[in-house]
């Protein structure tokens, strides 16, 4: 995978800071040509990973890389401090179905070092 280019942004661990994300992620997806329902998508997608993390418990911040994958892919990767030995977060069916939906793929874990994490990649489907 070429990553084409990449923007990072880091937010306090505060739901009232994913607008945020969700700004830059439409941003980057306008930059794209991804479509109006596609940049909405991403939009819902960024925002339900990143509340994931937050109520998971994210101690201080929550680093967001966004990485221009070609010319119509972008990668969200989410990562956030918890405590060692946090189990993953759990996935609500409503949630699961909303990402299934929204997000071409994505994934939701919290590695052996406390680090909680999701990446999200949404592909722009029209030429």
């Amino acid at each position: 995978m070429l990553v084409t280019d990449a923007v990072t942004l880091v937010i306090p661990a505060s739901t009232e800071h994913v607008q945020l994300a969700r700004l830059v992620a439409s941003g980057i997806a306008g930059r794209l040509a991804f479509d109006l329902d596609e940049i909405e998508d991403l939009r819902i997608a960024v925002d339900e990973l990143c509340v994931l993390l937050l109520e998971h418990g994210a101690s201080e911040s929550l680093s967001l890389a966004y990485e221009v994958v070609d010319e119509a892919t972008l990668l969200v990767r989410g990562t956030a401090r918890v405590d060692a030995g946090t189990a993953p977060p759990e996935i609500s069916l409503l949630t699961a179905q909303i990402l299934s939906t929204v997000a071409d793929a994505h994934d939701l874990g919290v590695d052996g070092d406390g680090t909680a994490y999701f990446t999200l990649r949404k592909t722009r489907q029209h030429a």
